[in-house]
């Protein structure tokens, strides 16, 4: 399988003024602001290999398997990187995290400087956490969720350190590059974040979604994305379930995938050729069935219907006491019955929503939660 690691083994020897940042580096640094790296980047700027190697020894496999469990390979990817020549100089920076239950978000970024003038700020996508998954569902009624102010203040913030007279670049040749990136939802937020920052616009010189969601319609009738539309770039695999959700204001790249369904949601199934992906020039008919499936399940619903729903999902879940993914693989007798008592709630509407939207995820994921009971 040829991915992002075999890339690094390909052009890992290749620094940067040899061989120039390209978009297989963004969806990596996209995919770094996975990684919970808590104590290890602080106040100061750390080295990627020296991060690395910290992390590894803090902690073991079974670590990473809980803990990565919707991306199993980010553990040899960790591993990897301290050996790769071409990051030698990359720096980790500002690493922010926020979970809160009781405000209903999910958010984590990463400022990532490379040795050329560029800085890369990486949002984080959905992680294992069902309060990630809840915050997603809600983009499809809500004008603005949480996680997208914190973006839009984190870019804010990185540009008033970045872009001012006498800060820590007055020292350099000339100013940095930006680039923003990330995977999942990490790549809605940052498609938001650098729509709303338009100030910060003559600096940024790409913005990257990784089989990220789009938008509703009403984000792109209050602000338009045209002055920065060039520099938009929207990668999504072949069988793309989770990229093709809501609106986008681009037409796709679409990448050729391993694998099917939703385990092509995970990065590390994408084909790679040397510095560039491979492409396809079509979605695959499943991809189009799905989505056909969910607008008709779910998203061509009213707000009310999609709020109400939601909510109840949620607080089903809550009441099983299920909090991330791998809470699935140890669901007891006494947690069904909490499940099935929230069911008898809904009415027979919601109930065949219900129905039909786990039916998709189950029928989707099916794979995916073979690997992690294996595991």
């Amino acid at each position: 399988m040829e991915n992002i690691l075999t890339y690094l083994k390909w052009r890992g020897d290749l620094l940067f003024k040899e061989k120039a940042f390209n978009k297989i580096d963004s969806l990596i640094f996209a995919l770094l602001s996975y990684i919970e790296w808590g104590e290890i980047i602080k106040e100061t700027s750390v080295s990627l290999p020296t991060a690395c190697l910290d992390y590894c020894e803090r902690y073991d496999q079974e670590h990473f398997n809980k803990t990565y469990s919707f991306s199993p390979l980010l553990s040899e990817l960790i591993h990897v990187l301290p050996t790769v020549l071409r990051y030698r100089e990359v720096k980790l920076s500002r690493y922010q995290v926020v979970n809160d239950k009781q405000k209903e978000v999910q958010f984590g970024a990463l400022c990532i400087e490379l040795a050329e003038n560029i800085v890369y700020v990486s949002y984080r996508g959905t992680d294992i956490s069902i309060l990630g998954w809840k915050e997603d569902l809600d983009m499809t009624y809500l004008d603005v969720i949480p996680s997208q102010h914190l973006a839009e203040n984190y870019l804010k913030e990185i540009g008033h350190q970045l872009f001012k007279p006498k800060k820590w670049w007055k020292f350099r040749d000339k100013m940095p590059d930006l680039y923003i990136g990330g995977h999942s939802k990490g790549g809605n937020l940052a498609m938001y974040a650098a729509i709303c920052c338009d100030e910060l616009s003559p600096w940024i010189k790409g913005v990257y979604s990784f089989d990220g969601p789009g938008f509703r319609k009403i984000f792109y009738e209050q602000h338009n994305p045209s002055f920065i539309s060039d520099r938009l770039h929207h990668y999504i695999p072949e069988a793309s379930i989770f990229g093709r959700v809501l609106e986008h204001c681009q037409d796709p790249t679409i990448i050729k995938g391993y694998s099917e369904g939703l385990m092509q949601h995970d990065a590390f199934y994408w084909e790679v050729d040397k510095d560039h992906f491979v492409y396809k020039d079509t979605l695959s008919k499943e991809s189009d069935q799905i989505k056909l499936y969910l607008d008709q399940v779910l998203i061509n619903k009213s707000d009310e219907e999609k709020k109400t729903f939601i909510t109840l999902l949620y607080k089903m879940l809550d009441e099983m006491k299920i909090e991330s993914i791998n809470d699935f693989t140890a669901v007891g007798f006494r947690q069904w019955i909490r499940g099935i008592k929230e069911l008898s709630m809904m009415s027979k509407e919601e109930y065949k929503m219900f129905y039909e939207l786990l039916k998709l995820m189950f029928m989707q994921s099916k794979s995916f939660l073979y690997d992690l009971i294996k595991r």
